[in-house]
């Protein structure tokens, strides 16, 4: 097994072999699942991680913890939900943030007590230190980042491939690049591969002011804007491909790279008005909390999986090779009868939500716990919503049996108070998350 050894003690120093794998994560923010090629996708956007799923068990409904980046992030560092972890914006005032507790075991603390090497290279703002995200790495690499000034993927991938090399003993690796996050800053060959000759009023990128107003929903483009800035953020998504191309073939080289872990996800997806907003943070819909999610390790089959799952099931599969992933990718079946929770809203009331095979059930609840709003949801063979059920007496019992499900994996059906509340902990943070559209 890839990671049994690692559940038992160790010896330093270690060497790099098939009982202690160097771990590699990507997250690729604002990454939707189905704009992959291999997800059935019509433009070529990720030749790279296509010829990458021959290697990599990717599952294609996957879901975040959250449609914005904090609570998402930490729920990925962490195995569990935004309603434990409360690494969230604060229902009650919306000026405060969580962050997280010392009381959690991260990822890299995980990894960190068993004899590795642990490092991240850090570009969102929402991962910013003072978050407290950064807990176990001996590197946390962070550079904040707007919405057009922003270290690149490729600079990212060679400043954790370079740290790789230095030293021989097993390394856990986070890697987080921006792209394709707004605003969109295609560079050549990428730009206009899917743009050129598109109608429109504006160009991209579009600057921070237009893009807040956007995401506000005080501006709403035309159509042909729509399209365009759909196919700008496919380029985006290419141009990280190209980037990937260059991780893989930097990790393949390694003499590490037969018994290497390489998981690669996202921290929420991204809308272009399918349900009249711009962005994400607004909603739990799928389209901005379906994510990819692909995991190449020794003893799984590459291959398209259907078990529905989420980042702790991620959390799981890395810390302690077991669980949903896990169990999945070994056999190549899908597993039946899975839910997945997703909560907290950037945006507006807050909203908690379950997903499952074949339905979701999302609650918005106001500031002060009253009147909560449930809907339910059908979803189609990709996870999307299909059809809204709520009103139909036929499925009452079945939102009560869902919403009591979600109750009893939340604790409450009520909104959580951040953790460790914080101002935005300083002004370079708090411009960029300006210019992000996150705060006024």
């Amino acid at each position: 097994m890839w990671l049994w050894s690692l559940l038992g003690c160790w010896c330093a120093p270690l060497v790099v072999d098939s009982e202690h794998p160097d771990v590699v994560l990507v997250i690729v923010d604002t990454l939707r699942q189905d704009r992959m090629g291999f997800a059935g996708y019509t433009r070529p956007t990720t030749p790279h991680l296509d010829a990458f799923t021959d290697q990599a068990a990717w599952f294609s409904r996957a879901f975040a913890a959250s449609s914005w980046t904090l609570p998402s992030t930490a729920t990925l560092f962490t195995g569990v939900n935004p309603s434990v972890h409360r690494v969230v914006r604060d229902y009650r005032d919306p000026d405060l943030y969580g962050s997280l507790e010392d009381t959690h075991v991260t990822l890299a603390e995980h990894y960190k007590a068993r004899g590795y090497r642990t490092a991240a290279f850090i570009n969102n703002a929402f991962m910013a230190p003072e978050f407290n995200l950064h807990q176990g790495f001996d590197v946390y690499d962070y550079e904040g980042a707007g919405l057009t000034d922003h270290r690149t993927a490729a600079v990212t991938f060679q400043a954790g491939l370079d740290w790789l090399a230095a030293d021989d003993r097993p390394a856990l690796l986070v890697l987080h690049v921006m792209e394709p996050h707004a605003d969109y800053q295609i560079a050549p060959p990428f730009a206009g591969t899917f743009t050129t000759g598109m109608p429109r009023k504006r160009e991209v990128p579009l600057g921070d002011e237009l893009v807040t107003r956007m995401i506000l929903n005080q501006v709403v483009p035309p159509d042909a804007d729509k399209a365009y800035l759909s196919a700008a953020y496919d380029e985006e998504i290419l141009q990280v491909d190209h980037a990937l191309g260059a991780l893989f073939d930097g990790l393949q080289a390694r003499k590490a790279w037969d018994h290497t872990v390489l998981a690669l996800t996202s921290d929420h997806g991204e809308e272009f008005w399918e349900w009249g907003r711009y962005e994400h943070g607004h909603t739990l819909h799928s389209v901005v909390t379906q994510v990819p999610l692909l995991l190449r390790a020794p003893g799984l089959q590459p291959g398209p999986n259907a078990t529905t799952v989420g980042h702790p099931d991620l959390f799981e599969a890395l810390t302690a090779n077991t669980g949903a992933l896990v169990d999945a990718a070994r056999t190549g079946t899908t597993l039946p009868g899975r839910t997945v929770v997703s909560e907290d809203i950037l945006y507006g009331p807050q909203a908690i939500g379950l997903v499952t095979d074949a339905r979701r059930l999302t609650i918005t609840i106001p500031p002060d716990g009253s009147q909560k709003v449930a809907r339910l949801y059908a979803l189609d063979e990709r996870g999307w919503e299909a059809q809204e059920l709520s009103h139909d007496p036929a499925y009452r019992d079945e939102a009560i049996a869902y919403a009591r499900e979600l109750e009893a994996l939340r604790g409450s059906l009520d909104p959580v108070a951040a953790a460790a509340t914080t101002a935005i902990p300083t002004p370079e943070t708090f411009d960029k998350l300006r210019a992000l559209g996150y705060t006024e």
